[in-house]
C-alpha cells in the first residue's frame, strides 16, 4: 500500500536517530540536527504529529545550541512553578465536579523548551514575559463540555484579553483542535488552559497517524497515556474492509498539498493549493532563474505547467551540476519518495 505511512516510518526513524546522536562526532551531530530542524520537524507539524514535532525540535536545539539549551533548561527548572500548577488542577477539578462535568484527565504541562527559545529569540522576550510557559490541559468526553469547561475556567480566574483561541470551531490546517485561553493564576502568573476531547487529543498528538493506528473503544475512547492501550484498527499494511480510519484519496478533495523544495542544498516543505503547477512553486524559490535545471522526483522537468501532487520533490540544480545533492539521495532511498496516497 503506497501512502503517507512511508513518511511516518521515515519520521519515526529520524526521531530514533536524533535520540542516539551522542555517538557521532560533533560536526555530524550538528549537520544531522540542522537537516532535521529544517525539514523533518516542519513535516511532522504539517502532518499534525505535534508529539514528534516537539521531540525533534528539542533534540535539535540540544545539539545545535548546547550552551543555550543547558542554560534555558536550568532557568525553566527554576521558573516552572509546580505548586501553582498542582493548586490550579485541584481547584479546577473541584469546580468541574460541582458543575457535574466528567473529564478524562487534567494534567500540568510546560511549553516545550525549543518553543520557549524560539519565542524569546523572535520577540526578544524574557521567560516571564511568555504567557504559555505554564499550562494545564483538560481532556473531556464530548465537544459540548469543552465550552462549558471554558466558562468554568473564566469564572475561576480572570482571563488575559486577546489570548483566547478557538481551534475547535476553526481547526488548524493540520487538523488540530482545542480551546486555548490564558488566565491569571493566584500567584499572578499567566496560566494557559487547553481544553479538548479525547479524540481531539489523539489527533493533536499523533496527527494523521491517529487515523490509521488507533481505534476508539465502543463507549470510552481513550488516547495513549490516558488509561487504555491503543488497539490496531487493521493489520498493516492492508486495511480491513469497512475500516473507518483507512486513508484513501478523495476525488473531490480541494484541500492544500504539501510538496518539498530542494534549493541550494536546503530543504523546505511548501503548502500549495490543489492543482498547483511547477511554475507556482518556482515563484516561492529565492534563487530561481533560467540558468537552473529542474528535477521533479529525480526526473528532468520539461513542462513548467505540470501539475504537482502531494509529496512531490522539486529540486533546483545549477545547470553545471550533474548530480543530485545529499537530500535528494536520501529521499531516493525511501520506499516512495513522494507522499503518495492509496487509491480506493
Amino acid at each position: 500500500m503506497e501512502d503517507a505511512r512511508a513518511v511516518l516510518i521515515k519520521l519515526a526513524d529520524r526521531l530514533h536517530n536524533m535520540r542516539t546522536l551522542d555517538s557521532l562526532p560533533k560536526i555530524k551531530q550538528q549537520c544531522f540536527a540542522k537537516e532535521t530542524l529544517e525539514i523533518f520537524a516542519p513535516l511532522a507539524n504539517q502532518l499534525g504529529i505535534l508529539n514528534w514535532k516537539e521531540q525533534l525540535e528539542n533534540l535539535c536545539f540540544k545539539h545545535l545550541y548546547p550552551e543555550q539549551y543547558d542554560e534555558l533548561s536550568s532557568n525553566l527548572h527554576e521558573f516552572y512553578n509546580r505548586d501553582m500548577i498542582a493548586a490550579a488542577i485541584r481547584r479546577l477539578e473541584q469546580a468541574l465536579q460541582v458543575r457535574g462535568l466528567s473529564y478524562r484527565s487534567i494534567s500540568g504541562r510546560h511549553k516545550s523548551i525549543y518553543s520557549i527559545y524560539s519565542k524569546m529569540t523572535r520577540k526578544k522576550l524574557d521567560m516571564d514575559e511568555i504567557y504559555d510557559v505554564h499550562g494545564v490541559r483538560v481532556i473531556l468526553e464530548n465537544k459540548a463540555d469543552c465550552f462549558t469547561t471554558l466558562e468554568v475556567v473564566h469564572h475561576l480566574w480572570p482571563r488575559i484579553p486577546g489570548k483566547f483561541k478557538d481551534y475547535v470551531s476553526s481547526p488548524k490546517s493540520n487538523g488540530y483542535q482545542s480551546l486555548h485561553t490564558v488566565v491569571l493564576s493566584e500567584e499572578t502568573l499567566p496560566l494557559e488552559i487547553q481544553i479538548r476531547t479525547a479524540d481531539m487529543h489523539l489527533q493533536a498528538e499523533f496527527g494523521i497517524a491517529a487515523h490509521w493506528r488507533y481505534k476508539e473503544g465502543v463507549h470510552h475512547p481513550s488516547p495513549p497515556g490516558l488509561g487504555s492501550s491503543p488497539r490496531a484498527t487493521c493489520t498493516f499494511p492492508s486495511d480491513s474492509d469497512g475500516c473507518p480510519f483507512s486513508y484513501s484519496k478523495q476525488c473531490d478533495h480541494t484541500g492544500p498539498i504539501l510538496v518539498i523544495l530542494l534549493e541550494n542544498e536546503k530543504m523546505s516543505v511548501q503548502e500549495l493549493p490543489q492543482n498547483s503547477k511547477i511554475l507556482d512553486l518556482l515563484k516561492r524559490a529565492s534563487s530561481y532563474d533560467m540558468q537552473l535545471s529542474l528535477r521533479l522526483n529525480s526526473h528532468a522537468v520539461h513542462n513548467l505547467n505540470q501539475e504537482l501532487k502531494m509529496g512531490d520533490v522539486l529540486e533546483l540544480i545549477p545547470s553545471t551540476q550533474c548530480k543530485s545533492g545529499g537530500y535528494m539521495r536520501g529521499f531516493n532511498q525511501m520506499p516512495d519518495h513522494r507522499l503518495a496516497v492509496s487509491q480506493s
